[in-house]
């Protein structure tokens, strides 16, 4: 899993850019004895959730993004064809 991957990252001499990843820096914390395994998970569960947040903020946001409710449609099928009639693609 995840602590193995790491584990295995942080002994080739893990690069900065990879500390950037959901879970990685949670998880050096363990294996650097700051804190259990189950704080590492809840950290990175903790983190991963305001990371989300902080993307559907941004994404309600930009006006280029359209929301789709599923609800309104019968089945996929009609989700694509919604989605291809509004950029105006045929198949």
């Amino acid at each position: 899993g995840l602590v193995e991957e790491v584990r295995k990252l942080w002994r080739e001499g893990i690069s900065m850019t990879a500390y950037q990843g959901h879970g990685y820096k949670e998880i050096i914390g363990y294996l650097e004895n700051k804190y259990s395994l189950e704080e590492a998970v809840r950290l990175t569960k903790r983190n991963t959730r305001r990371y989300a947040k902080r993307q559907i903020s941004w994404l309600r946001k930009d006006n280029r993004v359209r929301w789709i409710n599923l609800d309104e449609f019968k089945n996929y099928n009609e989700v694509v064809n919604y989605i291809l009639q509004e950029v105006d693609i045929k198949l």
